[in-house]
């Protein structure tokens, strides 16, 4: 037991620090628990194959097949056409459509897919970005408490019930507490939220890249050792840090040169870098520093070069390489001339920056290329996105195949995880999504940290440990109401989420909250509920979901921001928790 529980405290070190990352932190205990022989090899590994895992990663596929096909691009167009021009229309709107998306699609997925259309919507009326990404997610956090597989931990918390021998959770359980949960937050954002949403207008983009201190234009001199030497020789960014944006030749500019492009004297070069590589560079080459020169965003686009904004998809395949790494430029045919992550912004030496969910691109290039790279699922692109519906068969049987699904689940002929692999199998046979789809939609950071995590949940159990625990927390808590131990665990879930993915919060506290129910008499079940909508109910800080992070950017946000609009909608939502969930789970 001693072992076991070192291991846990040395995991939640791990990850609590980020000094790996969540997924390999969770990981590390599983040979260890072998080796300690706290668990058998079967048993540490079992994780691998359980039901839980099998239907978190059905739903990923079902997410990807319901964005691929169309549904979801509909939705999107639907918000645009029916949304109108008032605020206090979008935004009920949004948030309950995003809602009605996450009850069958992962909350990031249902985000990601409706972003764009929720930008353009902002764009069309006017509403500042600002008022309805924020919205938009906390509508989705929230739809994803309305059925079992609308978030993981509702899973998870599902598993635990199944594993102490108890009813698994149903579909549509969790669907009373969520429906008032998602009501009570979408009239909290009408009538109290709007007035704490910030009110921000989009940037120039070289102001919210921070470019401004890097851009400038020099001349090339007569003397030059660059004259009559292509672009691609002179080595800028290789040997300088220094990006070359365009050109300015005989009055004529030329945006996003080639390669092959020879220089001349008397070029005036747009050009990005940092002052100590733009001094280096004049020394040495033969340039002339243009000083007083301000560049703006219409400086660095023309009919032919563009210059947009991408934002990496959840499941980008360049999370965590760096741009030198992944040649950007030649795979790509774009130019990354800056990077936003959160509040941090670079815009030099960029080719050793590595890349992270959430990373918003300022990119430019000539506009064929943006073509392709909206159609790219690496990148979530907010401009001029176009979705159409090409594949009516697809998505029809998409649609048919999760009512399918559902009917089937209601009427107890499968189980809820049969179900879903039985119709994860089926888009794939359909080609509905390509298997490489499948696997790239999968998020195998959550599939190996619920594995991680689940293999120490039992070490715990089987060990002796959570029952210690629990026998500890009777004896403290065994004069105190129920709804006092709820309202315990759901505090302790809703703000170890800040900082543990949700997935090791329901985990964790999920092995403890059974003996501890059993031990005072109560039935587990409403504090496994509990478990299960903490993290969707606790809103408090922009760290609280991934999916917070994807729109920061794009809504030009704050961390506070989150916090004011957030801190209250939990209070509220946590306060309607403990009411309702003892009211239909009794104790």
């Amino acid at each position: 037991m001693t072992a076991v529980v070192l291991l846990l405290a040395v995991t939640l070190l791990l990850t609590a620090s980020r000094v790996v990352p969540a997924d390999l932190a969770a990981l590390i205990p599983i040979p260890l628990l072998v080796l300690s022989g706290a668990l058998p090899p079967g048993d540490a590994f079992s994780s691998f194959s359980s039901p839980a895992l099998v239907l978190v990663s059905a739903t990923y596929i079902v997410t990807e097949a319901l964005r691929r096909t169309g549904p979801a691009a509909l939705a999107g167009q639907f918000v645009r056409r029916v949304g109108g021009s008032k605020e206090g229309v979008v935004l009920p709107l949004l948030m309950a459509l995003a809602a009605c998306m996450s009850a069958f699609m992962s909350n990031i997925g249902a985000a990601s897919s409706l972003m764009p259309a929720v930008v353009r919507v902002g764009q069309r009326t006017r509403i500042p970005p600002s008022r309805l990404l924020m919205p938009m997610t906390f509508g989705a956090l929230l739809g994803g408490t309305l059925t079992l597989v609308g978030t993981a931990p509702n899973i998870l918390a599902s598993e635990t019930l199944r594993r102490a021998g108890y009813r698994e959770l149903g579909l549509f359980e969790l669907a009373p507490l969520g429906a008032v949960l998602l009501l009570a937050g979408i009239v909290y954002m009408v009538l109290i939220g709007r007035l704490l949403l910030p009110k921000r207008q989009p940037l120039d983009r070289t102001q919210a890249y921070g470019l401004h201190p890097y851009l400038t234009e020099v001349l090339v001199l007569p003397t030059s050792p660059l004259v009559g030497r292509t672009i691609q020789a002179c080595r800028f960014r290789e040997e300088f840090d220094i990006s070359l944006l365009g050109i300015v030749r005989g009055g004529k500019t030329m945006l996003s040169p080639g390669p092959g492009t020879v220089l001349e004297e008397r070029d005036l070069l747009l050009v990005e870098a940092e002052v100590a590589s733009m001094l280096k560079i004049k020394d040495t080459q033969g340039l002339e520093i243009l000083s007083d020169v301000k560049i703006r965003e219409v400086d660095l686009k023309d009919p032919a070069v563009g210059l947009e904004e991408a934002i990496l998809a959840p499941n980008a395949e360049l999370i965590g390489r760096t741009i030198k790494g992944l040649n950007f430029h030649r795979r790509f045919g774009v130019t990354v001339i800056a990077i936003r992550h959160l509040q941090t912004k670079r815009a030099t030496k960029l080719s050793q920056v590595r890349l992270q969910f959430g990373d918003s691109l300022l990119l430019q290039g000539h506009r064929e290329r943006f073509a392709a790279l909206r159609r790219d699922p690496n990148f979530l692109a907010l401009e001029r996105v176009t979705q159409p519906v090409t594949r009516w068969d697809h998505a029809v049987f998409t649609v048919l195949v999760l009512g399918t699904l559902v009917l089937a689940s209601l009427l107890g002929r499968l189980s809820v995880t049969e179900a879903w692999i039985l119709g994860a199998v089926a888009l794939l046979v359909y080609g509905c999504v390509r298997t490489e789809e499948a696997y790239r939609a999968i998020h195998w950071r959550t599939v190996f940290l619920l594995a991680g995590w689940s293999t120490l949940a039992l070490a715990l159990d089987r060990s002796g440990a959570a029952a210690a625990g629990a026998e500890v927390l009777v004896q403290q808590l065994s004069g105190v109401a129920p709804h006092a131990v709820l309202a315990l665990v759901f505090t302790v879930a809703a703000l170890l989420s800040q900082t543990l993915s949700p997935v090791a919060v329901v985990l964790l506290l999920g092995t403890i909250a059974v003996p501890l129910a059993v031990g005072l008499g109560l039935s587990p079940r409403p504090f496994l509920v509990a478990l299960a909508v903490a993290p969707s109910s606790a809103l408090l800080s922009p760290f609280s979901h991934r999916v917070n992070l994807l729109i920061w950017g794009p809504g030009n946000y704050r961390f506070w921001d989150y916090s004011k609009v957030g801190i209250p909608l939990s209070l509220l939502l946590g306060g309607l928790v403990l009411v309702l969930v003892p009211l239909h789970w009794p104790f």
